[in-house]
């Protein structure tokens, strides 16, 4: 069985502060900030196994939060979308 193929580009951290469609608890929203403080901790360690550093600048970039406007899943698809035309793997 053959999925999509993964695009090869850098990976890009792109936050996606949205949580009005969930049907239970609020909270997602905050999500990308917290991942972005965390990563930046000094508990976080920024070496994986095979000895490769993954700190962002040097294995990822960060490209910032989507501007969700009034439609926040299109704001979404496009910003993704973005990110897959300009040769990037984004991570939301």
């Amino acid at each position: 069985m053959t999925g999509p193929v993964a695009p090869r580009g850098r990976p890009a951290l792109l936050g996606a502060c949205y949580d009005a469609s969930s049907s239970f608890l609020r909270g997602a929203a905050e999500g990308p900030a917290a991942i972005r403080r965390e990563l930046q901790s000094t508990a976080s360690n920024a070496w994986s196994e095979r000895l490769q550093l993954i700190e962002p600048g040097e294995a990822w970039d960060d490209a910032g939060d989507v501007a969700l406007g009034n439609d926040p899943r299109a704001a979404i698809e496009q910003a993704v979308d973005a990110l897959l035309t300009a040769g990037r793997r984004p991570l939301v």
